[in-house]
């Protein structure tokens, strides 16, 4: 799999400048880490990372990780952003986005657009698909549990390989709630993320190679990602989402994945960062630089117009909205509602690219 990295990045070096969406994560530092070993190696311009910052923001607060990555690969030049609320949902950034494309998935590709100016003409690195590979997937997999699992989550196990008649119903039962959703909506969500999850392949590489890299989900995050990279004559390169990268995980391990993502990014990344950032636990979290004050203005002014003949229950979306701490799960919704505000009867919708369509259902 390092490998398989170390080729995607190398393509990536060879088309300079060479920007790193870095957040101080262990995705982003693992591929600054190996970017920068590798333009040392091969005598090419190192890359450049970029992080945004959002000062007062602590849940969104990474610097001591960031700088500690950042001096241990010796690095002098170091982008930081800093902003207060252009990077809302429905920001200056975001309402670019909107205005061109119309709501696209993921809903935080504006994120990358002053990342993209950085780079112009040369490369985006983003460590988008980390998540899926190290982590979420991990944890679905039937043979992980099998394999992996401790004594205390053998009743856990047991539920993971029940009939599938049997699962279907018990996911249907404990399906987390979204609340903004009338009662025929609750319904359909829990039974679509019961079927999701019922429908989850025994071993970790099909999840990976089927699951993941077929799924509208990814499909989607690709073509929105590499649309908004061309209008700035930027080549978008995301390692952990391609198929050379997916396949050497997948082969590496067929049946149950990586033990833990602490092993996943030792396995990966030895050599290249502290043990401590490679072990490290923590996250950043960036719900109120997404929901601030552009997002909070609009919900004020909404007249609840806009959400179609999706099943949703407008005076729970608008409690979910007021919340000061506002379910993420809702967000795309709202670039929805804002989209249709600004355009009437724009026949745009979250994702509609054909070929993502064309995909699975994520």
């Amino acid at each position: 799999m390092r490998q398989g990295l170390e080729e995607v990045l190398l393509e990536a070096l060879r088309r300079p400048p060479v920007v790193i969406a870095f957040s101080g994560g262990r995705d982003s530092s693992g591929l600054l880490a190996l970017a920068v070993d590798l333009a040392r190696r091969h005598g090419l311009e190192l890359p450049v990372p970029a992080t945004h910052v959002f000062p007062g923001d602590l849940a969104s607060d990474e610097r001591s990780w960031q700088e500690e990555v950042v001096r241990s690969l010796g690095l002098a030049d170091w982008q930081r952003c800093s902003w207060a609320d252009e990077l809302d949902l429905v920001g200056p950034f975001a309402q670019q986005v909107l205005r061109q494309h119309g709501p696209v998935y993921p809903m935080n590709a504006h994120f990358l657009l002053p990342l993209f100016e950085l780079a112009g003409g040369g490369t985006l690195v983003t460590g988008t698909g980390g998540d899926e590979l190290f982590g979420l997937w991990s944890k679905w997999s039937l043979a992980r549990h099998a394999i992996w699992c401790q004594r205390s989550e053998l009743a856990r196990l047991a539920a993971v390989a029940a009939p599938a008649r049997l699962r279907r119903g018990v996911l249907r039962a404990t399906a987390p709630s979204v609340p903004w959703l009338d009662r025929s909506g609750r319904q359909e969500a829990r039974r679509r993320l019961a079927e999701a999850q019922v429908e989850v392949p025994w071993r970790w590489s099909d999840l990976v190679m089927d699951r993941w890299w077929r799924s509208r989900r990814r499909l989607a995050t690709e073509q929105t990602l590499t649309a908004l990279a061309s209008s700035y004559d930027v080549a978008l390169s995301a390692p952990f989402m391609s198929a050379s990268v997916l396949r050497a995980a997948a082969a590496a391990h067929p049946w149950a994945g990586f033990a833990s993502r602490a092993q996943g990014m030792q396995e990966v990344f030895a050599g290249l960062l502290a043990p401590q950032v490679l072990n490290r636990s923590t996250k950043a979290r960036f719900n109120s630089c997404f929901f601030a004050a552009y997002s909070r203005d609009f919900v004020r002014r909404w007249d609840g117009r806009g959400v179609g003949d999706l099943p949703v229950d407008l005076g729970a979306l608008r409690s979910t909205w007021q919340a000061e701490v506002v379910d993420a799960r809702s967000f795309s919704l709202l670039q929805g509602v804002w989209y249709r505000a600004q355009e009437p009867g724009g026949a745009r919708v979250a994702g509609a690219t054909e070929a993502a369509r064309q995909g699975r259902e994520p």
